[in-house]
């Protein structure tokens, strides 16, 4: 008996053994044939995906140089069979805003096409902004913002970016009330926070397209809350990273588009500006600002446009508050064109100088603070009729 118990053991093991290698034979086969369907179809799966990914972003630059494409091709086509449009574009680049404002209105005139209607409406609430006719301007970037059946996101994106941009180029409170007083801009107002209210709007034209300016006027707005110390919430960085990080996209996709020149220095000029502020915080993991704001006055340079005063400007806020009395000469060297007129500063540099004396944006005491600095900028805001109380430092 306990030569057969001894045989059945032996049997049994020796099926259990078999069994094993049956089982691990069939594991192997099923890892091989599972290999052999991930490398036949999970492969190229994920290669599709990749592929459907590029095809998209392919698909998103070739739609967004199709609208600049569109537009310059409607502003082309205007100057060559419309007199009052051509005339309308003479007087705008003569700095004659309100003329050119006029002239815009008669170009749109028997004009029926969707693009270049869009095109005359665009440069019309421009020169009615630029020339301080800004019930009108607001009125007309609406009414392009608005129109979701015949324009694309992108465009109306370019109108709410334009509307929030217009206070932070003018500091004019009728702005601020106009824009407001209507849906669906009345629901961003908050009345004990206007800096809060126009982010609101940056975001709303970030929602339709993350427009770089949009973006990071919109980073400003968290940085400016880090640097005052009101909050240390970590968040807030990831925020900022995030939206500088849409930001660069959109300042690549225009980069070489000579139509969109001006909007991708004003773009350029809002990135360096919230570097700069992470930078006074003490943060050093985002860019350099110094070479942000550099790489920005040589694309002035290279462009040959002279319209850098902003850039200028806040160059020099950053240099002061980061750096003091440190760096008086190169604050000095960066203001120095303002000081030559006309060439150093536009309309947009001369509204804003005038105005700020009633610190409309906040910025009086970085004015200030510059004129305590350099004496010939000091002279240049008497000018403007800036008192010694004016010019205190807070």
């Amino acid at each position: 008996m306990r030569a057969s118990v001894i045989a059945e053991n032996r049997y049994c093991m020796n099926s259990g053994t078999r069994a094993a290698i049956w089982t691990a034979l069939v594991a192997v086969i099923v890892l091989v044939v599972g290999a052999f369907v991930a490398v036949r179809y999970v492969i190229p799966n994920l290669t599709g995906q990749l592929t459907q990914t590029t095809t998209t972003e392919d698909s998103a630059n070739a739609f967004v140089r199709g609208q600049y494409e569109s537009a310059k091709s409607a502003h082309d086509t205007l100057k060559s069979v419309s007199p009052a449009y051509a005339k309308a574009n003479q007087l705008r680049l003569a700095g004659k805003y309100a003329d050119a404002a006029k002239a815009y209105r008669s170009a749109l005139v028997g004009v029926t096409d969707v693009a270049q209607r869009t095109e005359i409406k665009f440069w019309l609430a421009f020169s009615d902004s630029v020339s301080g006719n800004y019930v009108d301007a607001v009125a007309m970037y609406k009414e392009i913002a608005a129109a979701s059946t015949t324009l694309s996101r992108l465009v109306r994106a370019h109108a709410v970016q334009n509307l929030a941009l217009m206070y932070y180029r003018f500091g004019d409170p009728v702005i601020t009330k106009e824009l407001f007083k209507s849906y669906p801009y009345k629901r961003f107002y908050n009345p004990k926070y206007i800096p809060l209210s126009y982010r609101n709007v940056f975001d709303y034209a970030a929602s339709l397209y993350p427009l770089a300016l949009a973006e990071a006027y919109s980073a400003e707005w968290y940085a400016n809350r880090l640097l005052a110390g009101t909050t240390t919430r970590p968040d807030y960085k990831v925020v900022i990273r995030e939206k500088l990080q849409l930001a660069e996209k959109d300042i690549e996709s225009v980069r070489n588009d000579a139509s969109q020149r001006n909007t991708f220095l004003i773009a350029l000029e809002r990135r360096a500006v919230v570097l700069g502020k992470m930078r006074r915080i003490g943060d050093t993991s985002f860019a350099d600002p110094d070479e942000a704001f550099k790489e920005l006055l040589n694309y002035y340079v290279t462009s040959r446009m002279n319209n850098d005063g902003t850039a200028r400007l806040q160059y020099a806020y950053y240099l002061v508050r980061a750096y003091g009395k440190d760096r008086a000469a190169d604050i000095q060297d960066v203001l120095a064109p303002l000081i030559v007129a006309p060439n150093g500063r536009d309309v947009v540099v001369d509204a804003f100088l005038k105005n700020e004396r009633l610190n409309r944006l906040g910025a009086r005491s970085n004015l200030a603070l510059l004129a305590s600095i350099d004496p010939a900028f000091k002279e240049l805001l008497q000018s403007y009729g800036w008192t010694e109380t004016d010019l205190r430092i807070n």
